[in-house]
């Protein structure tokens, strides 16, 4: 096993929120169709982020534990503005062609805007599944760590 089971599991209530989320109707309440997602997303959104920051510092020097900080606080602020903006743009994308496709009648909007809700919700889903793809596939695990601890140092 290449990555740590713990934090890929730790995000698995994401892409279960997202991809329930993307699943609401115009019909939809708050309290039967959203705070559902809305809860299992910020569950995992705090296991995961505890996870990710542990990783991310576990060996790093004293000495630089500012810089190692500072460099996990910078990615998650550009990655969540560059997130909010390609999604915000998927929604808007869908939704303008929604309405196109409805002859912009003002009552396919509540319907138009769900379309483009959905895409982006089922766009980030994808987006969390190929990162956890990436992070199997490029991330050492725990018996690469082990593995150099084993290795005596040269003389």
């Amino acid at each position: 096993n290449r990555f740590s089971v713990t934090q890929d599991e730790r995000r698995v209530p994401d892409r279960v929120a997202y991809i329930w989320i993307s699943r609401v109707r115009v019909e939809a309440s708050y309290a039967t169709d959203l705070l559902g997602p809305f809860v299992v997303a910020a569950v995992g959104g705090a296991a995961a982020m505890i996870a990710i920051t542990v990783a991310a510092v576990t060996g790093v020097e004293d000495r630089e534990a500012g810089l190692g900080s500072g460099l996990i606080n910078t990615s998650q602020q550009i990655g969540g503005a560059l997130g909010i903006a390609i999604l915000a743009t998927i929604s808007i994308s869908r939704t303008n062609d929604a309405l196109a496709g409805a002859g912009d009648d003002p009552a396919a909007i509540p319907a138009a805007l769900i379309e483009g809700f959905q895409a982006a919700f089922l766009a980030a889903a994808i987006i969390v599944l190929a990162s956890a793809a990436l992070a199997v596939v490029l991330l050492p695990g725990r018996e690469s760590s082990a593995a150099r601890e084993a290795v005596p140092a040269p003389e």
